[in-house]
């Protein structure tokens, strides 16, 4: 998968499902959940909790 892929399924699991940032991690290859946060707020400017949080906030 390429990064916008990756950044694209990172989104869709953090918003529609409620596993944890280390399960998304894992499934999505990284073999870290530190390593999956710091690829994501590069490409997002965002944690993958506060992008979480931006939606579960809304509702």
């Amino acid at each position: 998968m390429i990064n916008g892929q990756l950044i694209a399924e990172a989104k869709r699991l953090l918003q529609f499902s409620a596993i944890t940032v280390k399960e998304i991690a894992y499934a999505l290859h990284f073999n870290s959940a530190e390593q999956f946060s710091h690829f994501f707020k590069k490409n997002t400017k965002l944690s993958p909790l506060n992008y979480r949080n931006q939606f579960v906030d809304a509702e």
